[in-house]
């Protein structure tokens, strides 16, 4: 990696010196080296800057990816529930109608019943009256 910087900084100054004008190449070789060098570094700067930023822009995607994926297993989550208590609800409704059923023909049987108990003690009466 210390290689590629390296040459990455040496093609930064190629890149530098096909830029400068002709009359800065007259300049003392000096002060343009320091330029040339000045010019690299600030384009390697440049570079990392570019290179964090896109690792930013990475990571803030894969944080809204997971988030959107949370979301979306939580409303799965609250529909399975809904569905869960829809069907207990449906279930207990069924229960309490099975269970009125039932009192309603215990009452009915009660009151066959005693229709009939008093039928055979009026018929008892009536016997015993005949007699």
């Amino acid at each position: 990696q210390q290689q590629q910087q390296e040459e990455a900084v040496a093609q930064m100054k190629m890149e530098v010196q096909a830029r400068e004008p002709v009359a800065v190449a007259a300049a003392p070789q000096k002060e343009q080296k320091e330029r040339e060098e000045k010019e690299a570094k600030r384009m390697a700067e440049q570079q990392e800057k570019e290179r964090l930023m896109r690792e930013k822009q990475q990571r803030e995607a894969e944080n809204a990816k997971r988030e959107k994926e949370a979301k979306r297993l939580k409303a799965l989550e609250a529909e399975e529930l809904a569905r869960k208590q829809k069907e207990e609800r449906r279930l207990k409704a069924l229960e309490e109608e099975r269970q009125a059923k039932l009192a309603r023909e215990a009452r009915q049987q009660e009151v066959r019943a005693k229709a009939e108990a008093e039928k055979q003690e009026r018929e008892r009466a009536a016997a015993a009256a005949a007699a």
